[in-house]
């Protein structure tokens, strides 16, 4: 995962990833597996995973999520206030069974993992099968709208580029520009990394 291979209980709070990374089995933006009872809260990922498989011996399918890969048996796992967007590529000749999702891959069936006010993005992530179905998946668009975020700290520990970006936490610093192209534009046409203009400046 983009913080941790594996976890047993315990709590990410106000966490971020971001970047590539990749795995050999399991694998989240935050987690790759996960047993017990945990939670994530108040934390995004913006990680892009690749992921190669290996031999599956536990009779389970791989998992795959933008926050979580894989919730093991018997176990409770929270995500609040939260939210995942990110690519997910999956490869290897072993890959006959494997189990994608937008914040959870695989859960397993003896498990719970109830899903609080937090989102991924569909636009991004088209590795998910039936996503439009997920009642927490969200367009760029949407994710880049502040009303969609019920129930978030946007007086003290959130903030948002209105129609720019995803939310980011007030310490990041991030400022807010009136941008000529929005980045979903870029995103959407495979332009994503080239030159946006910024008024009299350009970012790349």
């Amino acid at each position: 995962g983009g913080i941790v291979a594996s976890m047993d209980g315990g709590s990410i709070q106000q966490s971020f990833v971001t970047g590539h990374f990749g795995g050999w089995g399991s694998t989240g933006g935050f987690v790759g597996d996960i047993k017990g009872t945990a939670s994530i809260t108040d934390s995004y990922s913006l990680g892009n995973m690749y992921v190669t498989c290996q031999n599956i011996t536990d009779n389970q399918p791989l998992g795959v999520g933008g926050l979580i890969g894989k919730v093991l048996g018997s176990s409770t796992i929270t995500i609040n206030n939260s939210f995942a967007a990110g690519t997910m590529t999956v490869a290897g000749a072993s890959c006959t069974s494997y189990v994608t999702g937008g914040i959870d891959g695989y859960i397993d069936n003896t498990s719970t993992s109830p899903i609080n006010n937090s989102y991924w993005d569909r636009t991004l992530n088209t590795a998910v099968t039936n996503a439009a179905a997920d009642p927490n998946s969200r367009t760029f668009n949407q994710m880049s709208t502040r009303v969609n975020y019920v129930g978030w700290d946007f007086s003290n520990l959130w903030e948002i580029c209105e129609a720019q970006d995803y939310p980011h936490f007030k310490r990041e610093g991030f400022p807010c520009y009136a941008f000529s192209a929005k980045v979903s534009d870029h995103i959407s046409n495979g332009t994503y990394g080239a030159s946006i203009a910024l008024n009299d400046t350009t970012m790349v």
